[in-house]
C-alpha cells in the first residue's frame, strides 16, 4: 500500500509541475499569438502560428435529434455496416487533497 501512496503523490508533483510548464508555455504562446499569423523561426526551433477561425457544430439537442432521425431513416444494418469503433485508453485524474498543504 506504501507503495501505492508513493505511486499517486509522485504523479502529484509531477502534475503540478507540468502545470507550471503549460502555464510558461502558454504565456509565450499568448506572445506569439500578439505577434500574428505567420512561420517563425527560433535557433532551435520554429513556430506557426495560424489564422483565428470559428468553428461550428451542432448542441447536443441538435445532435440527439439527428440521431433519432438518422435511427428512424436507415436500418441497424446499414448502421452497424458504417459503424467505426474507437478504442479509449483509460484515464487517470489527479487533483490536490483538500485536507494537505502542497508545496508549490
Amino acid at each position: 500500500m506504501s507503495n501505492l501512496i508513493t505511486t499517486i503523490d509522485q504523479l502529484g508533483v509531477l502534475n503540478a509541475e507540468i502545470a507550471k510548464l503549460e502555464a510558461a508555455a502558454n504565456a509565450l504562446k499568448a506572445v506569439l499569438v500578439e505577434v500574428g499569423p505567420g512561420k517563425y523561426q527560433g535557433e532551435r526551433y520554429a513556430v506557426t502560428v495560424t489564422e483565428p477561425y470559428t468553428r461550428e457544430g451542432y448542441d447536443k439537442v441538435a445532435k440527439a435529434a439527428i440521431e433519432e432521425l438518422v435511427a428512424k431513416t436507415f436500418s441497424t444494418q446499414y448502421l452497424t455496416a458504417h459503424t467505426v469503433k474507437t478504442d479509449v485508453k483509460p484515464s487517470v485524474r489527479v487533483a490536490v487533497r483538500k485536507d494537505v498543504a502542497v508545496a508549490a
